[in-house]
């Protein structure tokens, strides 16, 4: 979807190829949509990004105004858990039909029979949608967004003011907030994100969603106390459906061997592998996807990266990229052997790998508690 929404892009001359280039780039090593990385860049503007998206799922778009000033029983027709999960913010309700801000429509999942309401999507940057989770739900962004999102809403006031100026109307004078005051109390939660309690309370879970497949990789991620406990328990499940898997480490722009499993590998020459984590390589093929399943492609790349590996390139891979702060930390990668094919549905793959970057996240909080 990202290298489709790029294309457009350059189609319609709103952006050029090595821009998009630059893009994709970004996108694979600091993660995010191409949008994000295209609007943090400079390139593309959020209008122009938002219509695009639009038109390429054939949806209609949310606008900021839908985004700014939503009712709370708008908000209270889906749970925190749901919104979070599902990356989805309800805008309105008419009757039966809910109008939901989404960033990816595939992420809607059983919305419907969860809400009872008829869900007709709105497609919107990634940025707002997490902008509008932490205003109505308090669920937190990270810093990156934050940014981008300030430097936008800075851009459209400057050009709201000079419409002002062009219609001779006078300038806006910003009022200083009263912080607390009796008609203005400060939602501290909301301010901050979730309570603590909140937090180890119990989540709402889907039945129908698949998560139970990997209770028993949960409870090794949490009781992992370092890395090489971490790599075990995702290893050890995805063995048990791929011929093959490898956790790749990416270091200072290259990628080497963290642990394996299902391949014969020489361990002294494994352990000396580098691959460019941009181009190259297999990793290529992340470049515009948020995860890759399917055919290895046949290029020189991947050709090389395989003969490096010592084997055969397999009937089918899965790959997905791991971010930590905004970083590519590291590289998930599996594969169904020179014959059959992947044994397991893609969404359990995706949900393996977020685990990981929580349990990665978990132990690096760890460490900092350790150390004061």
């Amino acid at each position: 979807m990202a290298r489709r929404i790029g294309e457009e892009l350059v189609e319609r001359g709103l952006i050029d190829a090595r821009q998009l280039k630059r893009a994709l780039d970004a996108q694979l090593i600091f993660g995010g949509h191409l949008g994000t990385n295209l609007i943090e860049l400079g390139f593309v503007d959020e209008m122009a990004l938002v219509e695009t998206l639009g038109n390429l799922l054939n949806l209609n778009h949310a606008t900021l105004d839908m985004l700014t000033d939503i009712p709370p029983s708008v908000i209270h027709t889906i749970s925190r858990e749901l919104a979070e999960k599902h990356q989805i913010v309800p805008i309105k309700l008419e009757g039966s039909t809910l109008h939901v801000a989404v960033i990816n429509p595939r992420n809607l999942g059983s919305l419907s029979r969860r809400t009872g309401c008829k869900i007709v999507p709105r497609v919107a940057p990634e940025i707002r949608v997490f902008e509008a989770l932490e205003k109505y739900y308090g669920v937190p962004r990270r810093a990156r967004y934050i940014t981008i999102c300030n430097e936008l809403d800075r851009q459209i006031e400057r050009v709201r003011g000079n419409e002002r100026a062009a219609a001779g109307e006078p300038a806006a004078v910003e009022e200083s907030p009263i912080i607390g005051s009796e008609d203005d109390p400060i939602d501290w939660e909301a301010q901050y994100g979730r309570s603590w309690r909140d937090v180890v309370d119990e989540p709402e879970i889907d039945p129908h969603d698949g998560s139970g497949e990997l209770d028993g990789v949960v409870d090794r991620l949490c009781r992992a106390d370092n890395a090489a406990e971490v790599s075990a328990a995702v290893l050890d499940y995805a063995a048990q459906h791929m011929a093959g898997t490898i956790l790749f480490t990416v270091k200072a722009s290259a990628a080497s061997i963290w642990d394996a499993r299902g391949l014969d590998l020489d361990p002294g020459r494994a352990a000396k592998l580098r691959f460019p984590p941009l181009s190259g390589s297999i990793f290529s093929v992340l470049r515009g996807n948020e995860f890759y399943r399917g055919k290895v492609p046949d290029s020189p790349g991947c050709r090389c990266f395989y003969a490096s590996l010592g084997i055969e390139p397999p009937a089918e891979l899965f790959l997905a990229p791991i971010h930590l702060n905004d970083r590519l930390v590291s590289v998930f990668y599996g594969d169904s052997g020179k014959d059959g094919s992947l044994d397991g549905a893609t969404d359990v793959y995706i949900d393996l790998v977020e685990k990981l970057a929580l349990a990665l996240n978990m132990l690096i909080l760890k460490m900092k508690i350790r150390a004061v």
